[in-house]
């Protein structure tokens, strides 16, 4: 890893905890107000009714699925929890719920969700131990949805140079290095990976890897 990327992941984890109040102005500098957005786009790869967020950060999928899914959110910021419950105005004893966890050790039933999701994770979520946790935390057949990341629109001259900086730091990056290491470790975990590109949207375009995992017949 090198020593940009190193700073990036040092300042995300003081926006995940100390200064989690700050995450969604941060998120909207970096992104040139679009990080909502990009998350909402997610959506339509989520057709089941049982959703597991992993890393549900401020609550944005959250809030947006809440009536159309059955949704619980994971994050093992005690912060990120609290500012997803002031979004959503959550409720005890109604989805979504919430819980402070770690995603390599989901503590839920198995083969319980449709989707397990994660959008922009840190690179924990494609350690051996969490992708085993998803693989037990879903259907036979369902699939893990993950927004690995974005590209915003570029219409003015300042977006161009706000991407130009972007990708320097390492933040909009995807090589097919990292598409051949992705689609390894999803298959070592039993997950099949069926979709893995950049998908245009609104505000840009979105890299979305979609890895099924198998249904296993007697």
């Amino acid at each position: 890893m090198n020593w940009r990327k190193r700073i990036l992941y040092f300042l995300f984890d003081l926006l995940y905890h100390p200064f989690a109040w700050a995450y969604d102005f941060v998120a909207a500098i970096v992104s040139l107000n679009s990080w909502q957005k990009w998350v909402i786009s997610i959506i339509p790869f989520l057709p089941g009714e049982t959703v597991l967020e992993l890393g549900c950060g401020t609550g944005y999928l959250i809030r947006a699925l809440r009536s159309s899914r059955k949704i619980i959110g994971i994050d093992l910021s005690p912060q990120m929890i609290r500012q997803t419950r002031k979004r959503v105005n959550i409720h005890n004893n109604t989805f979504p719920f919430l819980i402070q966890a770690d995603g390599r050790a989901i503590p839920l039933k198995k083969e319980t969700f449709d989707h397990v999701v994660a959008t922009f994770p840190a690179p924990y979520l494609f350690e051996e131990t969490t992708l085993k946790s998803v693989q037990f935390a879903l259907k036979p057949g369902g699939s893990m949805v993950v927004l690995l990341s974005a590209v915003p629109l570029l219409i003015s001259p300042l977006e161009h140079i706000h991407s130009w900086v972007m990708r320097k730091g390492g933040v909009f990056e995807a090589s097919q290095e990292f598409f051949s290491i992705i689609r390894e470790k999803a298959q070592q975990a039993g997950l099949t990976p069926v979709h893995l590109e950049w998908t245009p949207c609104l505000s840009g375009k979105i890299l979305v890897l979609v890895a099924v995992k198998s249904v296993q017949t007697c």
